[in-house]
């Protein structure tokens, strides 16, 4: 009988944490979480499929947020803007979602992980690819098809 019953159980289990945070989430602390987010990033660290990104690369990239709005700029120019939320946060770790509104992931939910490491910085964890599902984890192992960026707020 545990054969039969163990499997269900943990699918049942990934189901739910594949689904997200259950409903009810302080909406206010989650506001308050992303008006902290608002500002300039500098990447100090990335990582993407397992491979580390040069620093000549990563010191070009930044990232703009404002009021849940979001822009990524390479060389001061924007490659990508969007919306940016907060939709859950289990032990410290917060779920974010970036929702672009061009370019190949169009309108489709990039589903992440946010934790602070202090004031002003922060791990994010994302699919390289929309719809390839939150990570479970924050990192970037070979063949996971995630990005791990390290950011730190810039002095403006």
């Amino acid at each position: 009988m545990f054969r039969r019953i163990f499997p269900f159980a943990l699918f049942v289990g990934v189901a739910a944490l594949a689904a997200g945070p259950a409903p009810g989430q302080d909406k206010k602390a989650l506001a308050a979480e992303l008006k902290r987010l608002d500002g300039t990033w500098e990447v100090l660290g990335a990582v993407r499929d397992g491979e580390s990104v040069p620093k000549e690369k990563r010191d070009a990239m930044r990232l703009v947020v404002k009021a849940g709005a979001y822009e990524q700029r390479v060389d001061g120019k924007a490659v990508e803007k969007g919306k940016v939320r907060f939709v859950g946060v289990e032990q410290k770790v917060l779920f974010v979602e970036f929702t672009p509104a061009d370019g190949p992931n169009k309108g489709k939910a990039l589903t992440g992980l946010l934790e602070w490491l202090d004031p002003d910085g922060a791990r994010v964890t994302v699919p390289l690819k929309a719809g390839g599902g939150r990570p479970l984890r924050p990192g970037s192992e070979p063949g996971s098809g995630m990005a791990l960026m390290i950011y730190k707020r810039a002095q403006e």
